[in-house]
């Protein structure tokens, strides 16, 4: 009887602890890669004191495995001066996030893009700022 309920103890002991693993080392939520990407943001604009409001903000998702995930989160960020209340200047932008797990090691990868917003020449070879949006944001 007492080696049956240590049996029963083990058992539960490891369903609960390869549950628990599965759950602890899944790929981040959608919830959790947005806010990710506003952290970014908010750490790259200036001034850092300015409050920063975000609106328009989209999620794309490229891919989802159970190992990876590649997104962009899209949108458009406010900076207001909080003493005057003022609107600083308005930004859109990108951010390219990858999530990947090797099995020994888990990353995420953040990379920011502020997006001019008429015609300017943007960072890559070539495109305008609505080039680039257009390609990664619009549906």
């Amino acid at each position: 009887m007492k080696k049956k309920r240590i049996l029963i103890i083990l058992a539960v002991i490891a369903v609960c602890s390869y549950v628990g693993y599965k759950v602890y080392m899944r790929p981040p939520s959608e919830s959790a890669m947005v806010t990710y990407a506003k952290e970014g943001i908010e750490k790259s604009l200036r001034p850092e004191s300015a409050k920063k409001e975000f609106k328009d903000l989209q999620y794309v998702e490229q891919e989802r495995t159970s190992e990876s995930v590649m997104a962009h989160v899209c949108g458009i960020v406010t900076a207001i001066d909080e003493n005057s209340g003022k609107k600083l200047y308005q930004e859109r932008f990108i951010v390219s996030l990858e999530y990947n797990d090797t099995g020994r090691k888990r990353y995420l990868y953040r990379k920011n893009m502020l997006i001019p917003r008429d015609n300017d020449p943007g960072s890559i070879i070539n495109k305008t700022g609505n080039d680039i949006w257009n390609e990664k944001c619009k549906k």
